[in-house]
């Protein structure tokens, strides 16, 4: 009895059937947004503008400010390639990050980039 109990999980572990277990999961990253760039107009506002290579792969993007003492901190979500954003009051030396989002939920590397003063 007792070789028997040692041979039926050799035997499943040598199915071929079971090899894959547990299957692959088959997710692609999303691109990294490129040519990031922040603008800002006023004190205050600012325009931010990316690309990526494939849209298509891109559900939506996550804008981020860094933190020096938290780091990054997510500030929103949108969809398309660009943002804009009035503090109503004067800010200065923002860094900003964004981040593309595939549709199956799989975060890109976030690239960071502030306004020229």
């Amino acid at each position: 009895m007792k070789k028997l109990l040692i041979l039926i999980p050799l035997i499943l572990l040598s199915c071929a059937k079971h090899n894959d277990f547990p299957p692959a999961v088959d997710v692609a990253e999303p691109p990294v947004p490129a040519d990031f760039t922040v603008t800002m107009p006023d004190l205050g506002v600012y325009e931010l503008d990316w690309h990526v290579a494939d849209s298509s792969l891109v559900s939506y993007y996550r804008i981020y400010i860094y933190s020096l003492y938290t780091g990054p901190e997510e500030v929103d979500t949108t969809s398309v390639s660009e943002y804009y954003t009035d503090f109503g009051f004067p800010v200065t030396e923002v860094i900003w990050g964004v981040s593309s989002i595939s549709v199956e939920n799989v975060e890109s590397k976030i690239v960071y980039a502030s306004a020229a003063p």
